[in-house]
Parts: structure tokens; sequence; C-alpha cells
């Protein structure tokens, strides 16, 4: 076994060893060691299955419907984060912190709470949204209106997805949380897309394919919501629901703040490159994205399992151990990403090329759009930090200053570059707000959050 392979064993173990406190139980160790392999293999056959369905799509609908169909994704996703309210990161915190405390009142509180906000939220942004695209309808293409016009439905329907998967995954139920949205929802519509084909004998359009979205996404909603009523303990459907509507409210908002701004930092070069190139640049650039975004099905399931854990090491104040978790994360995904990253540099244009010729036009962009991830996943997990120990003020104003950087840089370099223009503004504005809220975390919580960590960990590790 090589030198490299025996190191990154050790820091695994470490992590697991760290993650489990003094926790002797076997019984603990593989409850933590199959939920941490479930969501990782959820997060590879979600990537599989969204590359599977991208390439049967760009394949299927031509540069310019697939543009269509991501542009009306990527308004929904802009729309999800007023509909949503930042309940997500709030719920993953509270309900994890109610749960150690054993407080069942307050979560039975939560709960109900979030509920009724998130769908009166989401239907009220998307009736808001239907009036807007009656009145702007007529200047659109026609193939982009009819996919916003089914792409509206996909608002409430994910809002209630996510609220259920945040509340699995506050009570550490990780793999069932994910299930619905990152399994059952990306294979249906495959099964799906097959089917249309058939009946469409080849010639499908992108508001066919949304229809299967919205389809794949109303029995993935159903599936959660069985799920989620076998996963609640039982003492928080016999306990009194405990509001505390002005903390929650208060903390919704800045996570709102955090979601939102995040959201509109990744799509703001899709949305801009949309409105200024045309759906064809906005659909290559989205599959270079995409392609860059492979680096990161590493990084997600660890931060999965980081999300609750922060919360639950913050509420006993062991700043220390809660340390050490950060800095051997980051350098366990940095060890197993560079692979990846390698086969992506080396091979491309061969993967770009999968999706069509006129893809491949989106080389440079995806490389330049890799180098800012890697720079991002080596700052460290700082939002999560930031939000899951109550800090998600600070979390909003770094993302913040991040996302204006974001539009005055596209809007300045999509005109001169087109999508390698969209490339470079996305890539400065995530190393200006990671640098940002990386010192941020140091000088709030006294945590080195990147993957140098502390001078002083080196001979621990």
């Amino acid at each position: 076994m090589t030198t490299i392979a025996i190191q990154l064993r050790r820091q695994i173990q470490n992590l697991v060893r760290i993650l489990l406190g003094k926790e002797k139980s076997e019984g603990l160790r593989n409850r933590f060691v199959r939920g941490a392999t479930g969501i990782f293999g959820l997060n590879v056959a979600m990537n599989g299955m969204i590359f599977v369905i991208s390439l049967i799509l760009a394949r299927l609908l031509g540069s310019a419907g697939f543009g269509a169909y991501t542009y009306a994704l990527s308004w929904i996703l802009v729309l999800g984060i007023p509909a949503g309210l930042g309940m997500s990161g709030l719920l993953i915190r509270n309900v994890s912190a109610y749960q150690t405390q054993s407080a069942w009142g307050l979560m039975s509180g939560i709960i109900r709470w979030a509920n009724r906000v998130t769908l009166f939220g989401s239907l009220g942004i998307g009736l808001l949204s239907v009036v807007i695209l009656w009145v702007l309808g007529k200047h659109l293409d026609q193939q982009m209106l009819a996919a916003l016009w089914l792409a509206l439905l996909l608002l409430p329907l994910t809002a209630m997805l996510r609220i259920r998967r945040a509340i699995m995954q506050g009570l550490q139920h990780l793999v069932l949380g994910q299930l619905p949205e990152m399994l059952i929802q990306p294979l249906l519509s495959i099964i799906l897309i097959g089917f249309a084909y058939i009946v469409t004998k080849g010639s499908m359009t992108a508001p066919w394919a949304m229809g299967i979205n919205v389809m794949a996404t109303v029995v993935a909603l159903l599936i959660s919501m069985t799920l989620f009523r076998k996963t609640v303990p039982r003492a928080v459907g016999e306990a009194s629901p405990i509001y505390e509507t002005k903390a929650w409210l208060g903390s919704s908002l800045f996570m709102l703040s955090v979601g939102g701004l995040h959201i509109i930092n990744s799509r703001t070069d899709i949305l801009m490159l949309g409105a200024i190139r045309g759906p064809e640049a906005a659909g290559i650039y989205h599959v270079a994205n995409r392609g860059s975004e492979l680096i990161m099905f590493i990084l997600m399931p660890i931060y999965e399992v980081l999300s609750p854990t922060i919360a639950n090491l913050y509420v006993r104040r062991d700043f220390d151990k809660l340390e050490r978790i950060v800095t051997r994360s980051i350098r366990i995904i940095l060890l197993l990403s560079l692979p990846i990253v390698v086969g992506l540099l080396i091979f491309g244009y061969w993967f770009l090329s999968l999706f069509g010729t006129n893809f491949t036009q989106g080389q440079a962009s995806m490389t330049i759009l890799i180098v800012g991830k890697l720079i991002s996943i080596a700052m460290g997990p700082v939002v999560l930090l930031l939000t899951m120990t109550g800090n998600e003020r600070y979390a909003a104003i770094g993302v913040g200053i991040g996302a204006a950087l974001n539009v005055i840089l596209n809007a300045f370099f999509i005109p001169l570059w087109g999508i390698e223009g969209a490339a470079l503004a996305t890539t400065g504005s995530i190393i200006l707000w990671n640098s940002i809220l990386a010192i941020w975390v140091y000088k709030r919580l006294g945590i080195h959050a990147t993957v140098l960590g502390r001078i002083n960990l080196r001979n621990k590790i």
C-alpha cells in the first residue's frame, strides 16, 4: 500500500473516531459507517443519474432546447429562495440541538411552524410569479415560456420536500432523508424520459422535459412524507408544541439570505448568459458547470454528516474537537477529489463532446470553474460553521458581498468573453466570499477552517 493510501486511511479512521467521541460501542460505530457510506453512495448514484439525464436531454432537445430547460430550472432555484424562507438550515441546526437537549415540545413547534410558513410562502411566490409571467410572457421564446409555466409547479413541491429532508437530517436519519430527492426523483425521471421518448417518437421539447421533472418530484414528495412520519420520534407527536417564533423567524431570515445569495451566486452566470447571449450559450455553460461540479460529489456527503455534528458540538462548546473534524474532513475531500480533477482536465473535451459537438465550446469555462471549486473546498465549510453556530448574519454578509461582485463581474465579462467571462466572474466571487468567511469563522469561533488548519495540528495528523 502506498504512503498516500496509508495516510488517507489513517485520516478517515481518525475522523470516524472523533465523530464517535469516546463511545466504544461497535453498534454506534457501525451505524456511523453505514450512514456515511449510504450518503456517499446516494451522491454517487445521484450524480451519475443527473449526468445521464443531462446527456439524454442535451441530445434530444439540442443546445437551444436544453438551454430553455436549464434556464427555466435556474429561475425556479432562484424563486425557491424566498419560497423556502431559509428553513432547511434552521431546521437542521435546531432539530439537532433539540434532540440533544430532549426538547420535544420545541421540536414539535418548529416542525409545525416550518411546514405552515413554507407552504404559504411557496404558494405566495408561485402566484406572484404567475402574474409576472402572464404580463411578460409575450416577450419570451415560446418553448422557454411553456417550460417556465410548468416549472412553477415545482416551487411548493420542492420546498415541502426539502423541509422533510432537513428535519430527518437534523434527526441523524441522513440516508432516509435524502433518499426521495437524490435517488427516487432522478431514477423516476430517467424512466419517464424513456417513456416520453417512445410517445413523442424522439421529438421531445423543453416543456415535455419539465413536465417529467414535475411528475417525478410529486412521487418523491409522497415517499418523503411517508418516511418522515416513520422517523420522527414518538415523543415529538405526544409533546405540546412550544413556539419561539420570534427567534426562529430572525434566524430563518438570515438563513434565507445565506441560502438565497448562495443560489444567486451559483445561478447568476447562467441567468445573465441567457439574457445577454441567449439560451444556447446558457445550455453550453450549464454543461460545463455540471462537469466542474463532479469534483463536489466527494464534498457533499461529508458536509451532510458535518451539518448536525457541528450544531451538536457547538451546543456542547467542544471547539477543539470541532476544529479537528473540519481540518481532517477537508483534507480527505481534497485527496479524494484530485483524481476527478485530473481526469476532467485531461479528458474534458471528450466529456463535453458526449453532450454534442456544440458543448465542447465550454472546455475553457469548465477548467476555470474547476479552479474556483477547488479553492472553495480548500477554504473549508465556512458557511456551515457560521450557520450551524448561530452566526448566520456573518455568513449572509460575506456571501452577499460575493453575490454583488458576481453580478458586476458577469455584467462586465459576459459581453467581452461570453461563457469564459461568466466562468471568470463566478470564480472571482467564489474566492472573495470564501476568504471573507474563513476570516470571520476564526474571529467568531476561534477555528481554523481551511485545509491548512493550525500549524500545531501537523504532528497530530
